[in-house]
């Protein structure tokens, strides 16, 4: 799940999930940080069998059920397409028809979407099949992230917003880039002290105080945070080709050094921030001396293992609780960290979606795919879920 309560209470986040765990005020960060103490885990809330698949002219259709690694006791349930899909007036809209840069949250899925020539930002209540607009056009946006009631974003790369699902609102929070958020806490890129030598900063905002407080701000250049409870991974570039993983406690200040991670020619930050995902106190990360492993470090007892290693490299890290997602090999593989196994996770729902443009997101247990085919400008929706057999 992704994150939230007050800042006396935020959640947990990864790409786009959240979970309520323990917090503390914004407002405790003035003047002498208090003791530091650990998170709690986060609780991950996994369906104990697979939903059943409706017969032929039901909403929903079962199309693939993927064969589960021998004795490893975690799969995924039959993909089923989210053809119900209808706007607050009723209105069918599905498929989808050109929704872009998506974010997963528990239920909602947010994105962007081409409506009359105007680009606007639309939330889809994965539960009921209800969409709505969230603001009016919204043009220029990346970055998008979601977080309990909060949906954030990047317009032009130049400006964070951040939209109150609860109360629908819609307000500017700052000028920076590559926004995340946990709970009611946003964190990005911050260029106002570009002149005293900070090439890149990383601040933060309490949506429920409404304050604004550094996180990161030293010379040198951090960029690409990435939040879970009081906790902000983010990149240190040292040099062209040296990026250093590091995380920050938002509460007590504490800030150090994980490792280096893998930096390819020619550099890119958004491509190194596909090396390392967090969730609660965990931090999964490929290290540069070996892209060919995937290390977890526990922020609570501050020690790094080894979870997989082979001969080819592990990319695009997603992490969410106690389930692990990454490419290998061309492969989407799953690792269950309770249980210390991987499982296989089918790209596509069936042959006839082979080469068909793939995204995938995870939530709470629940795996959405959104596809596109070459012969049509419209994304059709997929979810699955992460079944632990007994």
């Amino acid at each position: 799940m992704r994150k939230l309560q007050k800042m006396a209470c935020i959640g947990v986040m990864a790409g786009s999930i959240l979970i309520l765990a323990g917090c503390a005020s914004v407002g405790a960060l003035q003047g002498t940080p208090p003791a530091f103490t650990p998170s709690p885990p986060v609780p991950q809330i996994i369906p104990s069998a697979p939903p059943t698949c409706p017969p032929d002219g039901a909403k929903e259709h079962c199309f693939f059920v993927p064969t589960p690694l021998p004795d490893q006791g975690v799969r995924v349930s039959p993909l089923s397409e989210l053809t119900s899909v209808t706007s607050v007036k009723g209105e069918t809209m599905y498929p989808l028809e050109r929704f872009w840069s998506m974010a997963l949250d528990g239920n909602t899925l947010v994105g962007m979407a081409n409506e009359s020539g105007q680009i606007k930002l639309y939330a889809l209540d994965l539960k009921s099949g209800h969409i709505r607009q969230l603001g009016t056009s919204n043009p220029g946006v990346s970055a998008i992230h979601a977080s309990g009631r909060y949906v954030v974003w990047n317009r032009d790369q130049t400006d964070v917003f951040a939209y109150d699902l609860q109360m629908d609102t819609e307000t500017r929070i700052a000028s920076g880039a590559y926004p995340d958020v946990s709970g009611s806490i946003i964190v990005w890129v911050d260029l106002r002290n570009l002149n005293q030598g900070d090439l890149a900063d990383i601040y933060g905002y309490d949506l429920d105080l409404g304050q604004e407080f550094p996180i990161v701000a030293r010379p040198g250049r951090q960029v690409q945070p990435k939040i879970a409870n009081l906790w902000v991974a983010y990149l240190e570039i040292i040099g062209e080709r040296d990026y250093r993983l590091r995380v920050h406690h938002i509460q007590t200040g504490e800030d150090f050094e994980v490792g280096a991670v893998p930096v390819f020619i020619p550099p890119s930050f958004l491509v190194a921030a596909q090396y390392f995902a967090i969730s609660g106190n965990r931090l999964a990360w490929v290290p540069a001396q070996n892209p060919s492993s995937v290390h977890l470090y526990d922020l609570n007892t501050r020690t790094d293992r080894i979870l997989l290693e082979s001969e080819s490299p592990y990319l695009d890290l997603r992490l969410d609780g106690d389930i692990l997602v990454f490419f290998h090999n061309d492969s989407l593989i799953g690792y269950d960290l309770v249980r210390d196994t991987s499982f296989s996770i089918p790209r596509v729902p069936s042959d006839e979606w082979l080469g068909a443009s793939s995204s995938l997101f995870l939530s709470e247990g629940r795996l959405v795919w959104a596809l596109t085919r070459d012969t049509e400008q419209a994304q059709h929706l997929f979810e699955a879920w992460i079944v632990r057999d007994k």
